[in-house]
């Protein structure tokens, strides 16, 4: 009598001996939960003292207070109206625009570094595209001047 032989491919390879059963197919969208998960609603087991003090607050897990930490505020509005003005002044009337810019970013800048919040990029900006737009216009208000044939629109 001779052995059985292993079962193979349609290759002639042996086949890997047979394994535990295939995973169930994926739950279609809408379906329960799997029975591990807590029902909507309830919380989540809750560890042990001071296992989960997760913003160093000393408050622990589901202390009441959302466990998030507070919001970090935001760019005050006197930086973000700095950087419009400087950039409508080299639109319009960079001789006040532009320093009226430079006053904003400087009081943003302060503000920024007293309350510990975002937008010192955006004031620091608002200065020096203040500055340049006051520049530019002294230029060109000094070039027209100097030269008021450059004024004339009338053609000969």
């Amino acid at each position: 009598m001779t052995a059985p032989t292993p079962p193979t491919d349609p290759w002639g390879n042996p086949l890997p001996p047979p394994g535990p059963p295939a995973p169930p197919p994926p739950q279609p969208y809408g379906a329960p939960p799997s029975p591990a998960a807590p029902p909507p609603g309830a919380s989540p087991a809750v560890p042990p003292d001071g296992a989960a003090d997760w913003w160093g607050d000393g408050a622990g897990w589901g202390s009441g207070n959302g466990d998030a930490p507070p919001p970090r505020p935001g760019t005050p509005p006197m930086a973000v109206w700095s950087l419009v003005s400087a950039i409508a002044g080299f639109l319009f009337c960079g001789v006040v625009l532009g320093p009226l810019a430079v006053v904003l970013g400087i009081l943003a800048r302060q503000r920024v570094r007293a309350e510990g919040t975002t937008g010192d990029g955006i004031a620091i900006a608002g200065i020096v595209v203040g500055v340049a737009a006051f520049i530019v216009n002294v230029v060109v208000i000094a070039v027209l001047l100097s030269n008021p044939d450059l004024m004339d629109t009338t053609t000969s």
